[in-house]
């Protein structure tokens, strides 16, 4: 069944018209219950603990739970840093706009949210949603982030994107559209009249894919995912092999004095099995022990860094992160507590 369809004035005044007298909801219908508030403040303890080490993808999706629970400009803003750090910038900048409607009166987060997506717009295409009633989105299958709303502005990748909109009752209306790099697109929507999902046959800018929406239906939804180890792992490397060649020093500065070459020829005179000998060996073997896992580390860095870092070209937005979203520091961390070991330490 095709959908009626208005000219585009006729869309605009009925869009506008629902804007304007939308009745606000009050705070207690819009206030979370204690449990909802239990789960958000759980799912922010988990994002915070995946940011601090480093898995920045996790830590998003738990603070955009948490925020889901019971918003909040906290949640919302690292929702968007942990998107950004996760090299996800269409998704990051998605919950900056959404950031900039939903706190205007919040100065530090508008100005990160605004410096970030000045930084990155550039890159992406720019998608301006309107709805006649609030509406839900999915964009390639996957839940964009945010309650239901009348106005929503998505950034997406360039090339061919679907979209879901979902109003209340049932209604649902798909669509496609082509955007390029730092194109922009403006859509006002209507609810259908009766509550039935049609295929995709709407496209905008461009032809449908070759690919049929009962192909395109069946196909999960595409699984987040780094393109490459994150530079903190290299950089991680470089300072565990800094730390072992320091290590490696030290322990071959003892394997010569202690107890040193005229010790064991005095004590020992020839014989293997006395003390001063069997702890020079023993120390020569834990420097060379120490010596051969530096080698090994380093050279562990030298492949991380040459194949398997995704580098992609952004130190100047990893330099631009650091300025904007400065409160929050991480640092390899290198402990001898329980043995040698390799992680991470941060903090807001």
């Amino acid at each position: 069944m095709r959908l009626r369809k208005f000219p585009p004035l006729i869309q605009t005044s009925l869009i506008g018209a629902a804007l304007c007298f939308a009745s606000v909801s009050s705070a207690a219908s819009d206030a979370p219950t204690a449990v909802e508030i239990e789960k958000a403040a759980e799912s922010f303890d988990r994002g915070r603990a995946a940011f601090r080490s480093g898995g920045f993808i996790e830590a998003a999706e738990s603070f955009e739970a948490a925020d889901a629970y019971a918003p909040s400009s906290a949640s919302l803003r690292l929702a968007m840093l942990s998107r950004a750090r996760a090299e996800q910038f269409d998704r990051a900048l998605t919950l900056a706009a959404l950031a900039l409607r939903l706190y205007p009166d919040e100065a530090e987060l508008q100005k990160e949210a605004t410096a970030l997506i000045g930084a990155h717009e550039a890159g992406l295409g720019q998608i301006n949603i309107r709805c006649d009633q609030p509406c839900k989105l999915l964009l390639d299958n996957k839940l964009v982030h945010g309650a239901e709303d009348y106005e929503r502005t998505l950034y997406v990748t360039p090339g061919k994107h679907r979209l879901r909109v979902n109003w209340s009752g049932g209604h649902v209306r798909n669509l496609g559209v082509k955007i390029e790099a730092g194109g922009t697109e403006s859509l006002d929507l209507i609810a259908p009249t009766e509550p039935v999902s049609q295929e995709t046959s709407e496209w905008l800018n461009s032809r449908q894919d070759e690919e049929s929406d009962e192909e395109y239906a069946k196909k999960p939804a595409e699984a987040d995912g780094g393109r490459g180890w994150s530079p903190a792992v290299f950089w991680t490397g470089v300072g565990l092999t800094g730390a072992g060649v320091v290590a490696t020093t030290i322990l071959g500065v003892r394997a010569i004095n202690e107890p040193g070459v005229d010790a064991v020829r005095e004590n020992c005179m020839g014989n293997a099995d006395c003390p001063e000998y069997q702890q020079g060996l023993q120390n020569q073997t834990i420097a060379n022990v120490a010596l051969g896992a530096t080698v090994a580390v380093g050279v562990l860095t030298v492949v991380t860094g040459a194949w398997l870092t995704d580098w992609g070209g952004k130190k100047k937005e990893t330099a631009l992160l650091s300025k904007q979203f400065g409160k929050v520091e991480m640092q390899p961390m290198l402990g001898f507590a329980d043995g040698p070991g390799l992680g991470l330490s941060g903090k807001f």
